[in-house]
């Protein structure tokens, strides 16, 4: 309990530390609620406490090669995860990988409209992460989107009970698609890219106040100051 409530502290000093020096959006926590932080340190995110079963609607939009938080949640909950990424490479590299029955993987990105977009490549060879805001280059792939509420439709569901979406810029846009179709999501789970493609720390700010007047409440935020959790109340 000492342990950790000395990496607690530090861990609010950082992030108060980034949004000092206009790092991270000047934001608080918002409702204070028992969590629990699964996952490695990279790819882990941080969910409310005992509130999932295997009978929950997981949705997970962007894993990457990291996906041990879609997999913690399989192990301590029983629960499906509909995983969504078209990154290159992700299809072939998760064949390598022994994955449970519940980890069901579809080869599209998700955005504010069913479109096809252009997925730009990173500027670094061991960088796997492509993104939808323009480079001004020719490097990238196009790649098949769909709006939540497609996706939805598709997979025969009405709300969710877990929305984790690390989608390199195209969070903005769809958040306020989600805001406008009213779509019911209990939590949250958003990484924003401030500071990154030119975004600025503005526009996160922004993007929270109108979760939070949407009733979304933060309940934590990653030392770095990137990745949010909110619940719906």
């Amino acid at each position: 309990m000492y342990l950790k409530s000395i990496r607690l502290f530090f861990r609010t000093l950082k992030r108060e530390f980034n949004k000092w020096r206009g790092k991270a959006p000047r934001v608080k926590l918002q409702i204070k609620r028992p969590y629990v932080h699964l996952g490695s340190d990279y790819g882990g995110w941080s969910i409310l406490k005992d509130t999932l079963n295997a009978q929950s609607v997981v949705f997970s939009f962007g894993i990457g090669t990291d996906i041990s938080f879609d997999l913690a949640l399989i192990n301590e909950y029983g629960v499906t995860v509909n995983a969504f990424d078209p990154t290159p490479n992700v299809s072939a590299w998760l064949k390598q990988q022994q994955l449970p029955v519940q980890f069901h993987y579809f080869p599209y990105a998700l955005s504010h409209k069913d479109e096809v977009l252009r997925f730009y490549t990173p500027d670094r060879l061991d960088y796997i992460s492509h993104t939808i805001i323009d480079k001004g280059t020719d490097k990238y792939v196009e790649v098949q989107a769909k709006c939540l509420t497609t996706i939805l439709k598709e997979h025969g569901h009405t709300q969710i009970d877990l929305l984790k979406m690390d989608i390199e810029g195209a969070e903005y846009k769809v958040i306020e698609d989600i805001l406008q179709s009213k779509i019911k999501i209990k939590q949250l789970l958003v990484e924003f890219h401030h500071q990154m493609y030119g975004i600025t720390t503005e526009q996160s700010e922004k993007a929270i106040l109108a979760l939070n007047q949407a009733g979304y409440q933060l309940f934590d935020i990653s030392e770095t100051g990137y990745e949010y959790s909110f619940v719906k109340i």
